[in-house]
């Protein structure tokens, strides 16, 4: 029995479930999400602290990337971390934690200031020590991956019993009786991996160990301009972090509590200053975001260990009872490894791989500490890395992770289209995928979609037979390689980097409610009409060829608007919109070659954001090809940030795979 569901309460009944533990049952008195998973940031960070620890996050890394790749959950993505110290103390420090990262094989770099502003280009590092580089270094998202473990431990039969409330457990026998609810198990394997609750439970089962819970913060910020993607940033000297967020946002935070706290008398809400404060402690490093609105902070607890190493194990002096806790505020990042081996010791009884974490190593009557919710760089003794023996793991085989049943079937009608289960399956077009799947049914094209178990749509494949195009949307491996077999056009687009070999598209985004333009229109704008439609099919004839016939007989439709501008009655600029809700996209600006360079391309932009603000939309993406530096110079002017990129692939006759160019 795990109490706890939560990422590594989840992780751990996977895992046991694997090994054919027997019945399992998890218990948590919550809801999914609810609880420090909930309110984690998400980030996987090659600390250095030994031998021991690098192996736990490599071993976690693996599995949140098989995961993530296999099943479209979690989002992982390697972004690289970015660490600075401004003392001498921190710099011998990070040369410690970078010998150990490189005798361990995980890419470390040292950085002086200058190659830290490199790496991280919207930071001021002039006063820092030293920096450490890291690549490998990745977010995800820690909810979708619990949820995930939680699937695959109920397909192995791991029973799952939430909201019943805080469960009352009692021993009789040597059997651990959990009540949850109006429901009594029984079990002889008991684990505790309540997060900040254990303490409380342990206290009352007479069996009390050194942890200290203590409060957290972190919020997500609206930078002007949006972000970017960037390495998740750590200043050691502020103990502050930032890593990207979605849709051109920052996520911050900090550990923030330096006392003890009753997990049930915290609030979630963050102080009413907390965002305030970070900021300000932001813009000196970051000068580039000299605006950042707050959209969203949160409070939660983590727990602390008395040496900032976890306790993971058996409970001394008592048999059948299990313990995870004091991670220290990253047990993210070592959840999956930890889990792993924890199943291996209550079933097979092999311990040696945590010894470091084995709760029996602090003695009865270990009095109680203040918690140090900080990025230790203290080499003192009482640091995690120089406070334990230098432990390697053993050698062990990762899970290897099954492919999802995936079903594939063609939708041909618009009804269809509506009754689609569509998860998240792109950053940027989520909002628009409805919509896209219509206008090739419209226009004469196809559309595919993958379906799991839950009949939820895992991906969708669109082809415009009249652009010679095909685009694929998912978040799944195996349904991208299905998608990229079908390929028998010149251009395929895709959110992810499948393939090597793509060109790069740069994704644009402006939120409207930080735009403001005073810009001088050199040409006369408006909106066009259904008359406009025969001249403006001319004008992309003449610029661009042939015209996509199918989709113009769709017109006109509240979601399109169009834009044009006239010189002498002839209509020599054109640029559309698509609106969905409060979500617009810019696609299709065109300017005859023999106007370009007037302004006319800048101008129909910002009169697309005009009148975008003007009917209340909150932001507008656009795509731009990579090597079109006059566009994106173009978009930039109008108040759009890259936030973003995409990939087309180019097909040869063949099928023969992607080539250089088309």
């Amino acid at each position: 029995m795990v109490l706890g569901g939560g990422l590594f309460g989840c992780s751990l009944a996977f895992h046991l479930s694997t090994r054919k533990a027997g019945s399992i049952v998890l218990i948590d008195k919550g809801h999914p999400g609810t609880g420090a998973t909930g309110r984690c940031a998400g980030i996987l960070t090659f600390q250095g602290w030994n031998h021991w620890d690098t192996g736990l996050v490599k071993e976690s890394a693996e599995e949140y990337r098989a995961i993530s790749d296999r099943w479209g959950c979690g989002s992982y993505r390697e972004n690289g971390g970015v660490r600075v110290v401004r003392s001498e103390e921190g710099k011998r420090w990070l040369e410690v934690v970078h010998r150990i990262l490189r005798s361990e094989g995980v890419d470390a770099r040292v950085l002086n200031a200058a190659e830290a502003q490199t790496l991280f280009h919207r930071g001021d590092f002039e006063d820092a020590r030293s920096g450490l580089y890291t690549p490998k270094d990745a977010i995800f998202r820690s909810t979708d991956m619990s949820a995930i473990y939680a699937h695959l431990a109920s397909r192995n039969g791991v029973e799952f019993q939430w909201g019943g409330g805080a469960p009352r457990i009692g021993l009789e026998g040597g059997i651990w009786e959990v009540r949850s609810g109006t429901t009594t198990f029984k079990t002889t394997n008991l684990v505790l991996a309540c997060g900040a609750w254990t303490k409380g439970l342990l206290d009352e089962l007479g069996h009390s160990l050194p942890l200290a819970p203590f409060r957290t913060q972190a919020g997500v910020l609206r930078p002007v301009p949006l972000a970017d993607s960037f390495p998740t940033f750590h200043d050691t000297d502020l103990n502050i972090y930032v890593r990207p967020g979605m849709q051109g946002r920052v996520l911050v935070g900090n550990g923030t509590g330096p006392n003890e706290v009753n997990p049930d008398h915290v609030s979630s809400e963050a102080d009413p200053d907390f965002l305030e404060r970070i900021t300000s402690r932001l813009r000196p490093i970051i000068p580039e975001w000299s605006i950042l609105h707050p959209e969203a902070a949160w409070a939660g607890v983590s727990v602390a260990s008395r040496d900032a190493f976890p306790l993971v194990g058996r409970v001394p002096h008592t048999d059948g009872l299990y313990v995870a806790t004091g991670f220290n505020g990253f047990g993210a990042m070592r959840a999956a490894a930890l889990a792993r081996h924890l199943a291996d010791g209550i079933i097979e009884r092999h311990w040696e791989a945590l010894s470091p974490a084995d709760p029996a190593r602090f003695p009865d009557g270990t009095p109680s500490f203040p918690p140090r919710p900080e990025f230790s760089v203290r080499d003192d003794g009482s640091s995690a890395a120089a406070g334990k023996a230098d432990v390697s793991l053993p050698s062990i085989a990762l899970v290897s992770f099954e492919d999802p049943r995936i079903s594939y079937r063609s939708v041909s009608s618009l009804d269809e289209v509506d009754k689609i289960l569509l998860p998240s399956l792109s950053d940027w077009f989520d909002p628009f995928l409805p919509l896209f799947m219509k206008d090739a049914i419209r226009c004469g094209g196809g559309v595919q979609i993958a379906e799991g178990e839950e009949r939820e749509a895992r991906g969708v494949y669109l082809l415009s037979p009249a652009e010679k195009t095909e685009s694929i949307f998912t978040r799944t491996r195996c349904v991208a390689e299905h998608f990229l077999g079908l390929h028998n056009q010149l251009e395929t687009y895709s959110e992810q980097e499948w393939r090597p070999g793509g060109d790069t598209i740069n994704i644009m985004l402006a939120d409207l409610r930080d735009w403001s333009q005073d810009h001088p229109f050199r040409n006369p704008i408006r909106v066009g009409t259904e008359r406009d439609l025969p001249q403006v099919q001319e004008l992309i004839r003449e610029a661009q060829g042939p015209v996509d016939q199918a989709w113009f007989r769709t017109l006109p439709r509240p979601e399109e608007t169009c834009f044009v501008s006239e010189v002498n009655g002839r209509i020599v600029g054109v640029s559309w919109l698509t609106v969905v809700g409060t979500s617009g996209r810019g696609h299709s600006l065109v300017v005859h070659p023999r106007y370009r360079r007037l302004g006319i391309g800048t101008d129909m932009l910002i009169a697309r954001m005009l009148w975008l603000k003007g009917h209340g939309v909150a932001q507008v993406v656009s795509e731009i090809y990579g090597d079109n530096s006059i566009a994106q110079s173009t978009a930039e002017r109008a108040g759009m940030t890259q936030v973003g990129r995409m990939f087309v692939y180019h097909w040869d006759n063949s099928g023969g795979g992607a080539v250089d160019s088309l």
